[in-house]
């Protein structure tokens, strides 16, 4: 019989060690046999973690097993017309519903989600869904750590970043306005104020900072 004498937790900071082991490892008269925790593993995975959409279980050594979780892959997070969060992913389909807040999502303000399901589409305007992914995309791809996305009615979004705030009015060449967001707010190390990238065009190119008093 290998017995277990060792358990490791791998692939998500959500989470406390212990707790992951209390949920994921089987129990019964075999609980310490290692062989028997990685058959029952790869029969009868755990499915019903939040936030996690795969759990496996491995040996180290005969005696020493490890746990491995993979996190579901969130790229935002709006709140439900209950109050819930529902977390989406690049497509838009919502990934999580739950009354935990992650720090380590972005959070998008002025939209609700209505009804939503896990599984399906966000539940908000076509047009606003479209440029919500848009808009964390580019941010994600540049690389930009931003506190908040915010919407203001159906065609206005700005976000904040640290000290500073950026309003890129329209969704008219956003990329290109988020790209240039990029490259100022390099330049306001120790700023605050507001950005205003909303009339930002190929032909009217002047960009104004507002210092904040």
């Amino acid at each position: 019989i290998l017995i277990t004498t060792q358990v490791n937790v791998t692939g998500s900071k959500l989470y406390d060690d212990e707790y992951i082991k209390e949920k994921v490892l089987k129990k019964g008269d075999l609980k310490k046999n290692s062989a028997y925790q990685v058959l029952m593993g790869l029969i009868a995975p755990t499915k019903d973690i939040p936030f996690i959409d795969k759990v496996s279980v491995g040996f180290e050594t005969p005696s020493h097993l490890r746990i491995n979780l993979k996190e579901k892959e969130m790229l935002g997070v709006i709140e439900a017309d209950d109050g819930n969060y529902v977390y989406f992913d690049d497509d838009g389909i919502v990934k999580e519903i739950s009354k935990r807040k992650l720090d380590s999502v972005i959070p998008v303000g002025g939209l609700k989600a209505t009804k939503p399901v896990i599984g399906k589409s966000l539940s908000i305007d076509k047009d606003a869904l479209k440029a919500l992914l848009n808009t964390v995309k580019a941010l994600r791809k540049y690389k930009i750590s931003v506190d908040a996305v915010n919407f203001d009615g159906k065609s206005r979004i700005s976000c904040v970043s640290g000290n500073v705030e950026v309003d890129f009015g329209s969704y008219d060449y956003l990329n290109e306005k988020i790209m240039r967001f990029d490259i100022i707010l390099k330049k306001l190390d120790g700023k605050s104020g507001k950005l205003h990238l909303e009339n930002w065009t190929p032909q009217t190119t002047d960009v104004v900072f507002q210092i904040k008093e």
